[in-house]
Formats: structure tokens, C-alpha cells, sequence
């Protein structure tokens, strides 16, 4: 049976990584142990070069790799023109993939025959030096080492050079293959019940958006008579409820700034979409803005008052939450800036209304643009909401606002152990491949 115990005998530490070996280990710079191929784009506007289907030669980003561990298909391929067109590589089945752009630190196994942009490196093991399940994990491993190799503020990066001088730890053969055989059993036992919590989450998220959804169309009495809303998209509401367009319920429907703001100096929340999360805005996370920027934008209606509703309109279309405090801060053009009339709906009301089916389907049918999907404020004043009277709408909340709490608590709780489980595999990983512990089976 395999044992987690420590191998019995040390070398010294070593510079890079400074964990101490044990006896027999050595390091090697990357480049002695592999081979390294960069990748290339051909020209994007010649159509003749590009394919959407997978009859081409498969063509690899970023974006293929994204949590992956091998890559079986991809979102393009070249044409024989095209793979032509420059000097690409083609890998084999088991070359490992290592980003050095943006997604910093990605790493994926190639399981098809394919080739792949400037942005990823194409590392082939030299197979009497290292063994390539082996080194896909220490290149996992040395993801937490990178950020001191970056070379740029703006964009983490690397190059094909400062890759190929990894140092990395290189055990025995016998032992590296023993090493990546148990990382396989464990990581993909790690990752089955993170694939658990996913879809817990994914459950979760669905139960809350159908209780959402029956509590803003049907409201609180069952008993209450139903009508045809003369709208196919809400389909039936109670009789005596009424619906409207967003722009007929709000004083105000306007997005942020579309300038990018003054960071030097930065003293005041400047907001987007990624700060949106389940608890409302990270504010702790969020740019900051100079004095004078801010002022600039305040004049320019960037910025919310309290009980006002932030929808994100870019990105991750349709995050909404209610701006609970006067705290001075400017959002930025991703979001949209609804101030309700008091007199027709209650903000709250809102906000669960626009987290309903009828009104994500309805911002869904208005969304344009396949890269960067993005909604227009004319399109979001256009879709129709259900309007109850105004004090059942003050019930209706409440009662939500009641039932999805304990959903979101359990989404928090599923993200957290998600989150635990990553750290243990990191972890994990880190400790085979420096020798913290002995996957020797029999290992005493």
C-alpha cells in the first residue's frame, strides 16, 4: 500500500526551490530535460487558413486549455494553407502544453495530434531524463514560483528563454514514474469531488432562480386568479397584477464610465462587473480612482446612490445587486445604473425580478457578440417585468429574500470547500514532486 511518509535521507536545499531533496535527487534547468517548441497565430483574416470544425489541423489557445488536463478537441483548426503559412509546430499525444501569456502557468497534456499559438510553449520530455507525467506535475508545481518571473505589471508573462530555465527537481526514474502514477489516482479523486461541488453549485443556482422565478409571476397566494400577460416571454401572471417595460419603472437607466480611470493616487471605488459577487460589491477589490477623476465622473452620472440596482451588462451579463449604503465610489461602463420609482417598485423587487427566467431569457435574446457578449441600455429599458402592487412586491422580497439565504449560504460553503480542495491538491502536488512525502509503496 502507498504510504505518505517522508523519504528517510536529505541532500541540501536547493536555490530555486528550497526544499531539501532526498539523497539521489538532483535539479536540471528545464531545457536539459526537454525540448521546447513555441507556437504561432496565421493571419486571422485570411478565411482560407481557418476552419470551425475539427476536420483541420487542430489549432490550440489559451482558452482550450483552461483547466484541463489533456485536450482532446479544440474551438479551431488550420487548413493545410494555413498550417503552411508559417512555421508551426505539430505535436504528438502526450506533449505537454505550458502558457506563458496571460493565463500564466496553464499546463495541459496533448491526447490529438494538433499545433498551437505564440502564446503556449510545447515542452517534449527527453524520455531517458524525465518522465513526462512527472513533469507535467512539477510544472504544476511551479505555478506559485512565477509571479517573481513576470515580466510586466500590466500583463503577467512569460518567454520561451526564462521557461526553458526552470529549475526543476529530478528524481530517479523508477521513482518519477511512481510519482506521477500516485498523483493520477489522487488528483483525480480531489478532482471528483470538486466536479461534486460544481454541481451541487450548478443545483443550487437553478433551485434559487425556479423559486425566484414563481415567487416574481405567480406571487405569494396560491389561490389568487391567473391571467395570460399578453407577453410570451412572462407567459401567466395573477389577474390583477400588471407588467411594464424596465424604462416605465425607473427614474434613471444608465451605464458607467467608458474612459478608463486615474489609478495614480487612486482614492475612491471604481467598480465593474468583476467586483460583483454573491454578497454584493468587493469593494476591497475594486480600482482606485485620483480625487479628480472621480469628480469628473460623479458630473458624468458614474455614480449610484443607495437603493439604486447594478446590472452587468458585459462579460457576465445579468449579476445584479442593490447599492446598500452612501459610500462614494463610481462604477465603471460595464455596469448599468437603475434607479427605480419608488412610486411603481421596489428596488428589491427589482433585483429579484431581474434574477428570474422570464427576464434573463429576455436579456439573453437582446445579447450580441460571441467573444465579448455585450447588452445595450436600450435593449435592457426594453424588457418587460412583472409589477405587482407595491406592497406585495415589499412581501414578495421579504419571503425571498427569506427562502434564498439559506441557498446562498450552502452556494458560500460549496465554493469554500472547492477552494480547500484545490489548496489540498496544490499541496499535494508541491510534496511529491520535492520528495516531502514517499509514494514508494512499501516505503518505510
Amino acid at each position: 500500500m502507498t504510504r505518505l511518509r517522508p523519504y528517510p535521507t536529505y541532500a541540501k536545499t536547493t536555490s530555486a526551490w528550497n526544499p531539501i531533496l532526498p539523497t539521489g535527487w538532483r535539479t536540471a534547468r528545464l531545457k536539459h530535460v526537454s525540448t521546447a517548441l513555441p507556437g504561432g497565430t496565421p493571419d486571422t483574416s485570411v478565411d482560407d487558413y481557418w476552419l470551425t470544425d475539427d476536420t483541420g489541423i487542430p489549432w490550440i489557445s489559451i482558452g482550450d486549455m483552461s483547466g484541463r488536463k489533456t485536450i482532446t478537441t479544440t474551438g479551431k483548426s488550420l487548413t493545410e494553407r494555413g498550417f503552411s503559412s508559417k512555421t508551426l509546430p505539430l505535436g504528438r499525444p502526450s506533449q505537454i502544453l505550458f502558457a506563458m501569456y496571460a493565463s500564466v502557468g496553464e499546463v495541459s497534456i496533448l491526447d490529438i495530434e494538433a499545433t498551437w499559438n505564440q502564446a503556449l510553449l510545447g515542452i517534449n520530455p527527453v524520455p531517458t531524463s524525465i518522465d513526462g507525467q512527472y513533469l507535467y506535475y512539477v510544472l504544476k508545481a511551479v505555478n506559485g514560483r512565477l509571479p517573481e518571473l513576470y515580466r510586466s505589471n500590466t500583463q503577467n508573462n512569460l518567454n520561451a528563454d526564462q521557461v526553458s530555465n526552470f529549475e526543476v527537481p529530478v528524481p530517479p526514474l523508477d521513482d518519477q514514474k511512481i510519482i506521477g502514477e500516485y498523483l493520477n489516482e489522487e488528483t483525480a479523486r480531489i478532482d471528483e469531488l470538486i466536479a461534486k461541488q460544481e454541481r451541487l453549485i450548478e443545483l443550487l443556482a437553478e433551485k434559487r432562480q425556479a423559486i425566484i422565478t414563481h415567487a416574481v409571476t405567480h406571487g405569494l397566494d396560491p389561490s389568487a386568479p391567473i391571467k395570460p400577460s399578453d407577453t410570451p416571454s412572462l407567459g401567466d401572471l395573477p389577474a390583477h397584477w400588471s407588467h411594464c417595460q424596465l424604462k416605465q419603472a425607473a427614474i434613471k437607466v444608465t451605464d458607467g464610465a467608458h474612459v478608463s480611470p486615474e489609478t495614480e493616487n487612486g482614492e475612491y471605488d471604481f467598480v465593474s462587473t468583476k467586483d460583483m459577487g454573491q454578497s454584493g460589491i468587493d469593494f476591497e477589490g475594486s480600482l482606485k480612482t485620483s480625487a479628480e477623476s472621480y469628480q469628473s465622473l460623479v458630473l458624468a452620472g458614474c455614480q449610484p446612490h443607495a437603493g439604486d440596482l447594478l446590472f452587468s451588462k458585459d462579460g457576465t451579463i445579468g449579476r445584479t445587486t442593490v447599492v446598500n449604503e452612501n459610500r462614494e465610489f463610481v462604477v465603471a461602463s460595464s455596469l448599468i445604473i437603475i434607479r427605480p420609482n419608488a412610486d411603481r417598485v421596489f428596488n428589491k423587487y427589482l433585483d429579484f425580478a431581474c434574477q428570474s427566467k422570464p427576464i434573463q431569457s429576455q436579456v439573453s435574446s437582446y445579447t450580441k457578440g460571441a467573444g465579448l457578449p455585450r447588452l445595450s441600455i436600450a435593449s435592457l429599458r426594453r424588457v418587460r417585468i412583472p409589477l405587482p402592487p407595491l406592497h406585495e412586491q415589499m412581501d414578495i422580497a421579504e419571503n425571498l429574500a427569506a427562502r434564498t439565504s439559506t441557498i446562498d449560504h450552502l452556494r458560500r460553503c460549496a465554493h469554500d470547500v472547492i477552494g480547500l480542495l484545490r489548496e489540498r491538491r496544490s499541496a499535494l502536488i508541491s510534496a511529491a514532486v520535492t520528495g516531502k512525502i514517499n509514494v514508494r509503496e512499501g516505503a518505510a
